[in-house]
Protein backbone atom coordinates (compact mmCIF):
# COMPACT_ATOMS: atom_id res chain seq x y z
CA UNK A 1 0.00 0.00 0.00
CA UNK A 2 2.66 2.42 0.54
CA UNK A 3 4.47 1.57 -2.62
CA UNK A 4 1.32 2.02 -4.47
CA UNK A 5 1.19 5.73 -2.30
CA UNK A 6 4.68 6.26 -3.70
CA UNK A 7 3.85 6.23 -7.30
CA UNK A 8 0.44 8.19 -6.92
CA UNK A 9 2.72 10.97 -4.86
CA UNK A 10 5.59 11.04 -7.65
CA UNK A 11 2.59 11.04 -10.19
CA UNK A 12 0.96 14.13 -8.69
CA UNK A 13 4.09 15.98 -8.32
CA UNK A 14 4.81 14.99 -12.13
CA UNK A 15 1.36 16.37 -12.91
CA UNK A 16 2.22 19.60 -10.76
CA UNK A 17 5.12 20.21 -12.54
CA UNK A 18 3.90 20.21 -15.89
CA UNK A 19 0.73 22.04 -15.71
CA UNK A 20 2.10 24.99 -12.74
CA UNK A 21 5.80 24.73 -13.54
CA UNK A 22 8.41 26.09 -11.10
CA UNK A 23 5.22 27.93 -8.88
CA UNK A 24 6.24 30.82 -6.77
CA UNK A 25 7.65 29.07 -3.87
CA UNK A 26 8.17 24.88 -2.22
CA UNK A 27 4.90 25.66 -0.30
CA UNK A 28 2.96 26.02 -3.61
CA UNK A 29 4.05 23.33 -5.53
CA UNK A 30 3.69 20.68 -2.29
CA UNK A 31 0.04 22.62 -2.54
CA UNK A 32 -0.50 21.85 -5.94
CA UNK A 33 0.97 18.30 -5.98
CA UNK A 34 -1.57 17.30 -3.16
CA UNK A 35 -4.47 19.21 -4.57
CA UNK A 36 -4.01 17.25 -7.95
CA UNK A 37 -3.26 13.89 -6.09
CA UNK A 38 -6.96 14.31 -4.34
CA UNK A 39 -8.19 11.94 -1.33
CA UNK A 40 -5.40 9.31 -2.02
CA UNK A 41 -2.81 11.99 -1.30
CA UNK A 42 -4.24 12.20 1.68
CA UNK A 43 -5.29 8.66 2.61
CA UNK A 44 -3.60 6.11 5.21
CA UNK A 45 -1.09 4.72 4.54
CA UNK A 46 1.27 7.23 3.22
CA UNK A 47 4.70 8.87 4.12
CA UNK A 48 4.92 11.95 5.48
CA UNK A 49 5.74 14.85 3.50
CA UNK A 50 9.09 15.09 4.30
CA UNK A 51 9.27 11.74 4.34
CA UNK A 52 8.68 11.43 0.80
CA UNK A 53 10.52 14.43 -0.60
CA UNK A 54 13.65 13.85 1.65
CA UNK A 55 14.05 10.07 1.60
CA UNK A 56 11.76 7.86 -0.56
CA UNK A 57 11.61 9.52 -3.47
CA UNK A 58 14.28 9.16 -6.42
CA UNK A 59 12.64 11.17 -9.06
CA UNK A 60 11.91 14.39 -6.86
CA UNK A 61 14.57 16.34 -5.69
CA UNK A 62 15.23 20.15 -4.45
CA UNK A 63 16.83 21.79 -7.30
CA UNK A 64 18.23 25.63 -7.92
CA UNK A 65 16.13 28.20 -9.49
CA UNK A 66 18.03 31.43 -9.71
CA UNK A 67 18.41 32.56 -6.00
CA UNK A 68 16.40 30.04 -4.51
CA UNK A 69 15.37 26.55 -5.12
CA UNK A 70 12.23 24.41 -6.05
CA UNK A 71 11.12 20.64 -6.22
CA UNK A 72 11.56 19.24 -9.74
CA UNK A 73 12.16 16.06 -12.14
CA UNK A 74 15.34 14.54 -10.17
CA UNK A 75 18.31 15.19 -12.09
CA UNK A 76 16.96 18.05 -14.33
CA UNK A 77 17.58 21.62 -14.56
CA UNK A 78 14.51 23.69 -14.32
CA UNK A 79 13.95 25.78 -17.98
CA UNK A 80 15.44 29.49 -17.94
CA UNK A 81 12.79 32.36 -18.74
CA UNK A 82 12.98 33.52 -21.85
CA UNK A 83 11.80 37.41 -20.24
CA UNK A 84 10.99 39.04 -17.10
CA UNK A 85 7.69 37.11 -15.17
CA UNK A 86 6.32 38.95 -12.56
CA UNK A 87 3.66 38.04 -10.27
CA UNK A 88 0.65 39.30 -11.42
CA UNK A 89 -2.26 37.72 -12.72
CA UNK A 90 -3.70 38.69 -16.19
CA UNK A 91 -7.48 38.68 -14.46
CA UNK A 92 -7.11 41.02 -11.85
CA UNK A 93 -4.96 44.08 -13.86
CA UNK A 94 -5.85 47.32 -14.25
CA UNK A 95 -5.73 49.17 -18.23
CA UNK A 96 -2.52 50.63 -16.88
CA UNK A 97 -0.66 47.52 -15.80
CA UNK A 98 -2.03 45.14 -18.83
CA UNK A 99 -0.38 47.53 -21.26
CA UNK A 100 2.53 47.48 -19.13
CA UNK A 101 2.63 43.99 -18.88
CA UNK A 102 2.11 43.25 -22.45
CA UNK A 103 5.02 44.91 -23.21
CA UNK A 104 7.06 43.17 -20.85
CA UNK A 105 7.18 45.33 -17.83
CA UNK A 106 4.89 43.34 -14.78
CA UNK A 107 4.47 45.75 -12.38
CA UNK A 108 1.30 47.60 -10.40
CA UNK A 109 0.12 50.64 -10.08
CA UNK A 110 1.44 50.77 -6.63
CA UNK A 111 5.14 50.90 -8.07
CA UNK A 112 4.34 53.43 -10.62
CA UNK A 113 2.93 55.37 -7.45
CA UNK A 114 6.48 54.66 -5.64
CA UNK A 115 8.36 56.25 -8.96
CA UNK A 116 6.29 59.16 -8.84
CA UNK A 117 6.43 59.86 -5.39
CA UNK A 118 10.50 58.98 -5.84
CA UNK A 119 10.63 62.09 -8.37
CA UNK A 120 9.13 64.08 -6.22
CA UNK A 121 11.53 63.79 -3.41
CA UNK A 122 14.26 64.00 -5.86
CA UNK A 123 12.88 67.68 -7.00
CA UNK A 124 12.30 66.09 -10.70
CA UNK A 125 8.54 67.79 -12.13
CA UNK A 126 9.58 66.27 -15.55
CA UNK A 127 7.26 63.37 -16.42
CA UNK A 128 9.24 62.08 -19.11
CA UNK A 129 11.99 61.43 -16.96
CA UNK A 130 10.00 59.36 -14.84
CA UNK A 131 8.53 57.12 -17.88
CA UNK A 132 12.11 56.68 -18.53
CA UNK A 133 12.87 55.41 -15.40
CA UNK A 134 10.00 52.63 -16.33
CA UNK A 135 10.17 51.94 -19.28
CA UNK A 136 13.78 51.20 -21.02
CA UNK A 137 14.78 52.74 -24.29
CA UNK A 138 14.78 49.61 -26.34
CA UNK A 139 11.56 48.84 -25.61
CA UNK A 140 8.60 51.13 -28.49
CA UNK A 141 5.40 52.26 -27.39
CA UNK A 142 2.79 53.14 -28.92
CA UNK A 143 2.17 56.99 -29.47
CA UNK A 144 -1.68 56.17 -27.56
CA UNK A 145 0.36 53.60 -24.93
CA UNK A 146 3.07 56.37 -24.43
CA UNK A 147 0.12 59.09 -23.69
CA UNK A 148 -1.79 56.47 -21.75
CA UNK A 149 1.17 56.27 -19.50
CA UNK A 150 1.94 59.70 -19.40
CA UNK A 151 -1.82 60.78 -18.26
CA UNK A 152 -1.74 58.03 -15.63
CA UNK A 153 1.93 59.55 -13.98
CA UNK A 154 0.56 63.01 -14.24
CA UNK A 155 -2.70 62.61 -12.42
CA UNK A 156 -0.46 60.47 -9.74
CA UNK A 157 2.03 63.49 -9.64
CA UNK A 158 -0.91 66.55 -8.87
CA UNK A 159 -1.91 64.02 -6.33
CA UNK A 160 1.07 63.28 -4.38
CA UNK A 161 2.44 66.66 -4.89
CA UNK A 162 -0.51 68.93 -2.93
CA UNK A 163 -0.07 66.07 0.12
CA UNK A 164 3.50 65.21 -0.10
CA UNK A 165 5.53 65.70 3.48
CA UNK A 166 9.24 65.75 3.30
CA UNK A 167 9.30 65.43 6.81
CA UNK A 168 7.39 62.00 7.28
CA UNK A 169 8.68 60.80 4.28
CA UNK A 170 12.49 61.26 5.15
CA UNK A 171 13.35 57.49 6.54
CA UNK A 172 11.38 55.64 3.68
CA UNK A 173 12.54 57.96 0.75
CA UNK A 174 16.34 57.32 0.70
CA UNK A 175 15.11 53.64 0.58
CA UNK A 176 12.90 53.71 -2.01
CA UNK A 177 15.23 55.95 -3.82
CA UNK A 178 17.75 52.77 -4.22
CA UNK A 179 14.69 50.32 -5.01
CA UNK A 180 13.79 52.30 -7.71
CA UNK A 181 17.35 52.87 -8.95
CA UNK A 182 17.16 48.94 -8.47
CA UNK A 183 14.51 48.15 -10.37
CA UNK A 184 15.41 50.41 -13.09
CA UNK A 185 18.67 48.63 -13.78
CA UNK A 186 16.88 44.98 -13.62
CA UNK A 187 14.52 45.96 -16.26
CA UNK A 188 17.36 47.58 -18.62
CA UNK A 189 19.28 44.56 -18.38
CA UNK A 190 16.86 41.92 -18.67
CA UNK A 191 15.61 43.84 -22.31
CA UNK A 192 19.41 44.38 -23.01
CA UNK A 193 19.47 40.63 -22.96
CA UNK A 194 16.33 40.22 -24.85
CA UNK A 195 17.85 42.35 -27.90
CA UNK A 196 20.86 41.19 -27.78
CA UNK A 197 22.67 38.55 -30.35
CA UNK A 198 24.80 36.88 -27.62
CA UNK A 199 24.01 33.44 -27.70
CA UNK A 200 21.77 32.23 -24.76
CA UNK A 201 24.03 29.31 -23.64
CA UNK A 202 26.96 31.42 -23.06
CA UNK A 203 24.75 33.75 -20.41
CA UNK A 204 25.12 32.67 -16.48
CA UNK A 205 22.23 29.69 -15.69
CA UNK A 206 18.87 31.04 -15.12
CA UNK A 207 19.59 34.21 -15.61
CA UNK A 208 16.26 35.74 -16.56
CA UNK A 209 15.20 33.47 -13.44
CA UNK A 210 17.26 35.78 -11.45
CA UNK A 211 16.55 38.64 -13.24
CA UNK A 212 12.67 37.92 -12.89
CA UNK A 213 13.23 37.07 -9.20
CA UNK A 214 15.03 40.31 -8.29
CA UNK A 215 12.34 42.58 -10.05
CA UNK A 216 9.88 40.90 -8.38
CA UNK A 217 11.20 41.35 -4.74
CA UNK A 218 12.42 44.92 -5.33
CA UNK A 219 8.74 46.03 -6.72
CA UNK A 220 7.38 44.22 -3.74
CA UNK A 221 9.77 46.68 -1.44
CA UNK A 222 8.41 49.34 -3.76
CA UNK A 223 4.54 48.20 -3.17
CA UNK A 224 5.25 47.86 0.78
CA UNK A 225 7.04 51.75 1.14
CA UNK A 226 3.92 52.81 -0.95
CA UNK A 227 0.76 50.57 1.61
CA UNK A 228 0.16 54.43 2.98
CA UNK A 229 1.16 52.82 6.77
CA UNK A 230 3.72 53.71 8.99
CA UNK A 231 6.42 51.50 8.54
CA UNK A 232 8.10 51.17 12.31
CA UNK A 233 12.05 51.63 12.46
CA UNK A 234 12.64 47.86 12.63
CA UNK A 235 10.62 47.33 9.72
CA UNK A 236 12.89 50.07 7.72
CA UNK A 237 16.04 48.18 8.48
CA UNK A 238 14.75 44.95 7.85
CA UNK A 239 13.41 45.87 4.30
CA UNK A 240 17.02 48.04 3.78
CA UNK A 241 19.10 44.90 4.72
CA UNK A 242 17.26 42.86 1.98
CA UNK A 243 17.33 45.71 -0.91
CA UNK A 244 21.26 45.80 0.22
CA UNK A 245 21.18 41.60 -0.90
CA UNK A 246 19.29 42.31 -3.64
CA UNK A 247 21.38 45.25 -5.06
CA UNK A 248 24.69 42.52 -4.12
CA UNK A 249 23.01 39.39 -6.29
CA UNK A 250 22.22 42.00 -8.86
CA UNK A 251 25.85 43.23 -8.93
CA UNK A 252 27.46 39.94 -8.93
CA UNK A 253 24.68 38.83 -12.03
CA UNK A 254 25.97 41.69 -14.20
CA UNK A 255 29.47 40.78 -13.45
CA UNK A 256 29.16 37.01 -14.75
CA UNK A 257 27.12 38.43 -17.97
CA UNK A 258 30.34 41.24 -18.45
CA UNK A 259 32.75 37.96 -18.45
CA UNK A 260 30.06 35.34 -20.90
CA UNK A 261 29.79 38.52 -23.44
CA UNK A 262 33.76 38.63 -23.31
CA UNK A 263 33.68 35.33 -23.39
CA UNK A 264 31.62 34.84 -26.00
CA UNK A 265 33.17 37.99 -28.52
CA UNK A 266 36.63 36.20 -27.78
CA UNK A 267 35.16 33.05 -29.49
CA UNK A 268 33.51 34.35 -32.18
CA UNK A 269 36.71 36.55 -33.45
CA UNK A 270 39.08 33.76 -32.62
CA UNK A 271 37.32 30.58 -33.92
CA UNK A 272 35.87 30.99 -36.98
CA UNK A 273 37.81 32.58 -39.97
CA UNK A 274 36.67 33.27 -43.00
CA UNK A 275 38.70 31.59 -46.15
CA UNK A 276 38.48 30.76 -49.68
CA UNK A 277 36.13 27.13 -50.65
CA UNK A 278 39.09 25.86 -52.08
CA UNK A 279 41.32 25.30 -49.28
CA UNK A 280 38.66 25.80 -46.40
CA UNK A 281 39.29 23.20 -43.65
CA UNK A 282 36.61 21.04 -42.24
CA UNK A 283 34.11 22.98 -39.48
CA UNK A 284 34.39 21.47 -35.68
CA UNK A 285 32.81 22.22 -32.89
CA UNK A 286 33.32 22.31 -29.30
CA UNK A 287 30.27 20.18 -27.19
CA UNK A 288 29.87 19.70 -23.56
CA UNK A 289 28.29 16.69 -22.21
CA UNK A 290 27.08 16.17 -18.53
CA UNK A 291 24.95 13.93 -16.36
CA UNK A 292 22.22 15.89 -15.05
CA UNK A 293 22.02 16.33 -11.31
CA UNK A 294 25.79 15.27 -11.42
CA UNK A 295 29.52 16.90 -11.37
CA UNK A 296 30.18 14.39 -14.22
CA UNK A 297 31.09 15.89 -17.34
CA UNK A 298 33.30 15.97 -20.57
CA UNK A 299 34.11 18.27 -23.17
CA UNK A 300 34.78 16.99 -26.73
CA UNK A 301 36.34 18.29 -30.04
CA UNK A 302 33.59 17.06 -32.68
CA UNK A 303 32.91 17.39 -36.40
CA UNK A 304 30.55 19.43 -36.79
CA UNK A 305 28.83 16.79 -39.10
CA UNK A 306 28.68 14.73 -36.21
CA UNK A 307 24.62 13.57 -36.41
CA UNK A 308 22.71 12.91 -33.13
CA UNK A 309 22.80 9.01 -33.97
CA UNK A 310 26.96 9.02 -33.37
CA UNK A 311 26.76 11.23 -30.64
CA UNK A 312 24.27 8.58 -28.50
CA UNK A 313 26.85 5.96 -29.20
CA UNK A 314 29.46 8.87 -27.76
CA UNK A 315 27.49 9.61 -24.66
CA UNK A 316 27.22 5.40 -24.19
CA UNK A 317 31.02 4.92 -24.70
CA UNK A 318 32.06 7.87 -22.74
CA UNK A 319 29.75 7.21 -19.54
CA UNK A 320 30.03 3.32 -20.25
CA UNK A 321 26.73 2.63 -20.69
CA UNK A 322 25.43 -0.33 -22.56
CA UNK A 323 22.92 1.48 -24.75
CA UNK A 324 20.13 -1.63 -23.98
CA UNK A 325 17.64 1.14 -22.52
CA UNK A 326 14.91 3.51 -24.16
CA UNK A 327 16.97 7.17 -25.48
CA UNK A 328 15.58 10.15 -26.59
CA UNK A 329 16.60 13.35 -27.69
CA UNK A 330 14.79 16.09 -26.96
CA UNK A 331 15.33 20.02 -27.32
CA UNK A 332 14.46 22.85 -24.65
CA UNK A 333 10.52 24.50 -24.93
CA UNK A 334 10.60 27.41 -27.86
CA UNK A 335 13.97 26.67 -28.98
CA UNK A 336 14.67 25.80 -32.63
CA UNK A 337 12.17 25.28 -35.35
CA UNK A 338 10.09 22.43 -35.69
CA UNK A 339 12.04 21.63 -38.60
CA UNK A 340 14.46 19.31 -36.90
CA UNK A 341 11.89 17.35 -34.90
CA UNK A 342 9.77 13.97 -35.57
CA UNK A 343 6.23 13.14 -35.19
CA UNK A 344 6.87 12.66 -31.51
CA UNK A 345 8.43 16.48 -31.30
CA UNK A 346 11.51 14.74 -30.23
CA UNK A 347 15.01 15.57 -32.50
CA UNK A 348 15.69 13.32 -35.18
CA UNK A 349 19.02 11.11 -35.20
CA UNK A 350 19.71 12.36 -38.67
CA UNK A 351 19.99 15.87 -37.58
CA UNK A 352 23.48 17.28 -37.39
CA UNK A 353 25.65 19.31 -34.99
CA UNK A 354 25.92 22.25 -37.22
CA UNK A 355 22.17 22.04 -38.15
CA UNK A 356 20.97 22.15 -34.78
CA UNK A 357 23.14 25.32 -34.28
CA UNK A 358 21.55 26.53 -37.74
CA UNK A 359 17.92 26.34 -36.09
CA UNK A 360 19.18 27.73 -32.99
CA UNK A 361 19.59 24.62 -31.13
CA UNK A 362 22.44 25.06 -28.96
CA UNK A 363 21.62 23.05 -25.84
CA UNK A 364 19.26 19.80 -25.73
CA UNK A 365 19.17 16.88 -23.94
CA UNK A 366 19.15 12.91 -24.03
CA UNK A 367 17.02 11.22 -21.92
CA UNK A 368 18.05 7.51 -20.79
CA UNK A 369 16.55 4.88 -19.01
CA UNK A 370 14.08 7.00 -17.60
CA UNK A 371 16.37 7.53 -14.95
CA UNK A 372 19.16 9.59 -16.61
CA UNK A 373 19.17 13.25 -18.10
CA UNK A 374 22.30 14.06 -20.31
CA UNK A 375 22.44 16.96 -21.04
CA UNK A 376 24.52 18.51 -24.46
CA UNK A 377 25.56 21.82 -25.01
CA UNK A 378 26.99 23.01 -28.53
CA UNK A 379 29.57 25.24 -27.56
CA UNK A 380 31.01 27.14 -30.02
CA UNK A 381 32.32 26.34 -33.67
CA UNK A 382 36.18 26.57 -35.31
CA UNK A 383 38.50 25.59 -37.88
CA UNK A 384 39.99 21.99 -37.64
CA UNK A 385 43.21 21.43 -37.92
CA UNK A 386 44.84 19.45 -40.15
CA UNK A 387 44.85 15.48 -39.62
CA UNK A 388 42.77 16.65 -36.15
CA UNK A 389 40.59 13.62 -34.79
CA UNK A 390 37.91 13.77 -32.58
CA UNK A 391 38.88 14.15 -28.54
CA UNK A 392 38.12 15.42 -25.19
CA UNK A 393 39.98 18.40 -23.80
CA UNK A 394 38.38 18.11 -20.40
CA UNK A 395 36.40 16.09 -18.07
CA UNK A 396 35.51 14.83 -14.76
CA UNK A 397 34.02 12.12 -12.71
CA UNK A 398 32.90 8.45 -12.75
CA UNK A 399 29.45 7.72 -14.60
CA UNK A 400 27.33 5.30 -12.33
CA UNK A 401 25.65 2.29 -13.14
CA UNK A 402 23.06 3.24 -16.00
CA UNK A 403 20.72 1.23 -14.02
CA UNK A 404 21.05 2.88 -10.65
CA UNK A 405 17.53 5.07 -9.77
CA UNK A 406 18.71 8.72 -11.27
CA UNK A 407 20.97 10.87 -9.89
CA UNK A 408 19.37 11.47 -6.27
CA UNK A 409 19.89 7.70 -5.82
CA UNK A 410 23.40 8.61 -6.55
CA UNK A 411 24.05 10.96 -4.49
CA UNK A 412 22.56 9.74 -1.25
CA UNK A 413 25.18 6.46 -1.99
CA UNK A 414 27.79 8.96 -2.22
CA UNK A 415 26.83 10.13 0.74
CA UNK A 416 26.43 7.46 2.37
CA UNK A 417 30.21 5.92 1.13
CA UNK A 418 31.50 9.35 2.74
CA UNK A 419 29.68 10.05 6.21
CA UNK A 420 27.21 6.94 6.10
CA UNK A 421 27.21 4.45 9.17
CA UNK A 422 28.90 1.35 8.53
CA UNK A 423 25.56 -0.71 7.14
CA UNK A 424 24.80 2.09 4.40
CA UNK A 425 28.35 2.46 3.81
CA UNK A 426 28.14 -1.52 3.16
CA UNK A 427 25.41 -1.09 1.22
CA UNK A 428 26.55 1.88 -1.00
CA UNK A 429 30.12 -0.21 -1.86
CA UNK A 430 27.52 -2.83 -3.19
CA UNK A 431 26.09 -0.89 -5.44
CA UNK A 432 28.60 1.56 -6.57
CA UNK A 433 31.91 -1.05 -6.08
CA UNK A 434 34.68 -0.57 -3.01
CA UNK A 435 36.81 1.43 -5.02
CA UNK A 436 34.47 3.67 -6.49
CA UNK A 437 35.85 6.92 -4.56
CA UNK A 438 39.31 6.34 -5.77
CA UNK A 439 38.45 6.27 -9.32
CA UNK A 440 38.64 9.63 -11.28
CA UNK A 441 38.50 10.66 -15.22
CA UNK A 442 41.66 10.62 -17.17
CA UNK A 443 41.50 12.28 -19.90
CA UNK A 444 44.38 10.03 -21.56
CA UNK A 445 42.06 7.07 -21.09
CA UNK A 446 39.26 8.89 -22.31
CA UNK A 447 41.37 9.82 -25.87
CA UNK A 448 42.50 6.25 -26.24
CA UNK A 449 38.98 4.95 -25.97
CA UNK A 450 37.50 7.59 -28.69
CA UNK A 451 40.46 6.56 -30.87
CA UNK A 452 39.24 3.18 -30.88
CA UNK A 453 36.04 3.63 -31.25
CA UNK A 454 36.32 6.03 -34.09
CA UNK A 455 39.17 3.70 -35.74
CA UNK A 456 35.65 1.46 -35.85
CA UNK A 457 33.79 3.40 -37.43
CA UNK A 458 31.32 4.82 -35.15
CA UNK A 459 28.71 5.61 -37.09
CA UNK A 460 28.04 2.04 -37.75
Amino acid sequence: ALDSWLEWAEKSFYDSFTLAGPCNCTEEQIAYAYYLGGTRMCSVPAYSTEELLLEKTCKIELVPFGMESRFWYAGKEIPDYTKLTGINTQSDQTPVERMLFEHGIPISEYVLQAYVQNAIYRKEFDISKIVAEIKPPSIVFKRYCYEYLLRYLIECFEDFRNTYSPFSDKNIAPIRLRACELHTAVIELAFSLQKGNIDKTWLPTHVFVQLSQIQIHSACILEELNAGEEIKTGELDSIDATLDNLIEAFEELKESFKRAMNNFRHSNISLVTPQDNSESKALWRTVQISIGGTDIWRRLALSAATTLKELQMLIFALFAWSGNFQRLFTAPHGMGTQAILDMNKHIRLNETLESLARDGVHEFTFEYNNYWTVKIINLSAYNAKDNETPHCVAGMGIAPDETLEGPLRFRRLLYALESGNMPEKNDAEKILGEDYMQLSFNIDQCNVMLRSLYAGKINK
